[in-house]
């Protein structure tokens, strides 16, 4: 059963400060990104439906069944950049 979920872009979205650069699957700063995440979780509609995130690549739609693959392509692309899966608050 494939739910809705975004990918974001934590480096993008904290101006740097949370990070990857040592290690493609690592945060440099956990307690950071959990607080980010709460934040944008309680709205997520509106970082989900941003078009200039969407545009910049820094949001992107995604689902549970594929994030996983989506997100090791992210993070790729775009190394030092750290990308992670929100989810919307339950219904």
């Amino acid at each position: 059963d494939d739910k809705p979920l975004i990918l974001v872009n934590f480096t993008k979205l904290s101006k740097g400060r949370i990070h990857n650069k040592f290690d493609p699957n690592a945060c440099n700063d956990p307690e950071a990104k959990s607080a980010l995440a709460k934040r944008i979780g309680e709205d997520y509609e509106r970082y989900a439906s941003d078009a200039e995130l969407i545009a910049s690549g820094d949001v992107r739609a995604s689902g549970t069944s594929c994030w996983r693959a989506a997100l090791a392509e992210l993070r790729k692309e775009r190394p030092g950049q750290f990308f992670a899966p929100v989810f919307p608050p339950p219904s």
